[in-house]
């Protein structure tokens, strides 16, 4: 009798090219994240009329064109650290080859183009410095600004945090353009743009090790993990300190909630990383856990925000 050996069959070089493309744009790890900040920044601008915008052409072109540029942020940033990733990510698709760089300039002009086409077409003329100045900074990012200290954290936090009021507006009537909860589409802005410079303040200390080999003036490059830790916690302190002032202000009990979800992990999680030595693994798991605080948030914002 023959015996018969049985294989999985292994997977198709087509899907193991979509697989490494994914990779490469870090889509699996991004796309829940910015689902959510999308939905976020044009539920808290234009609460009431979500059944009308959810289905709208002009939403699902703004939120597409977030994926894209952030699916392109990714890919550019690659294309141009391929050298210092053989440190801080070897396994990285450009560093394995496992994607050339040539496939992943195509890449990027794909996507440069679906969102110069949506933009375009769906969206009205007052957004186009949002989608056509992200396009710009995601450009110049990694070989200018990522090179000058402190500025390449600053140009993040204001791509991501730009999400809100791009959404929002997104959302809104063109030919009037009135913003009917102007106080929490900037209070949600300015708590996104807070979380940005966290997560990109982390990762630049986890990064440190290679960033100094190849000459990158990082805030902890140049004055050290220490110091970075504590310009973070000042960011945080001074976030809580304006969420309190808007609590005050609008004698809401949904801005305390949200600054327990958080101001209160964010701090928690940044004591973690300080206590654990600044260990990659912890610092990952803190900037992952800056999603569930978003989705906390969002959850907040769905249950009190007066429709």
């Amino acid at each position: 009798m023959q015996n018969v050996t049985m294989h999985s069959s292994p997977r198709t070089p087509i899907l193991e090219k979509i697989t490494e493309f994914s990779k490469l744009t870090r889509f699996q790890s991004n796309f829940v994240p910015v689902s959510m900040v999308t939905f976020l920044g044009a539920y808290v601008t234009n609460p009431g009329a979500w059944q009308s915008w959810v289905q709208s052409p002009p939403f699902w072109a703004a939120y597409m064109i977030i994926q894209s540029v952030t699916a392109a942020s990714m890919v550019v940033n690659d294309i141009q650290d391929i050298e210092v990733d053989r440190i801080n990510n070897p396994q990285r698709p450009l560093v394995r080859r496992t994607i050339t760089k040539r496939e992943a300039k195509l890449l990027v002009c794909c996507l440069y183009s679906i969102v110069s086409y949506l933009g375009i077409r769906y969206l009205p003329p007052v957004l186009d410095p949002f989608w056509s100045g992200s396009l710009f900074l995601i450009t110049i990012y990694t070989p200018i600004l990522k090179r000058i200290c402190f500025i390449k954290n600053l140009t993040c936090a204001t791509i991501i945090a730009s999400t809100v009021p791009f959404m929002g507006f997104a959302t809104l009537n063109p030919t009037i353009m009135t913003v009917p909860d102007l106080h929490w589409m900037w209070f949600t802005t300015g708590l996104l743009f807070e979380s940005s410079m966290y997560t990109e303040l982390l990762l630049d200390i986890s990064d440190k090790e290679g960033d100094e080999i190849m000459n990158i003036p990082t805030v902890p490059v140049i004055f050290g993990k220490r110091l970075a830790a504590l310009l973070i916690f000042s960011i945080l302190q001074f976030g809580y300190y304006l969420a309190v002032l808007s609590a005050l202000e609008w004698n809401n009990p949904a801005v305390f909630l949200t600054m327990v979800v958080t101001h209160v992990p964010l701090s928690f999680n940044l004591l973690r990383v300080w206590h654990n030595d600044f260990n990659r693994k912890t610092i990952k798991e803190s900037v992952k856990f800056t999603t569930v605080s978003l989705f906390l948030y969002l959850m907040i914002v769905l249950f009190f925000i007066n429709t």
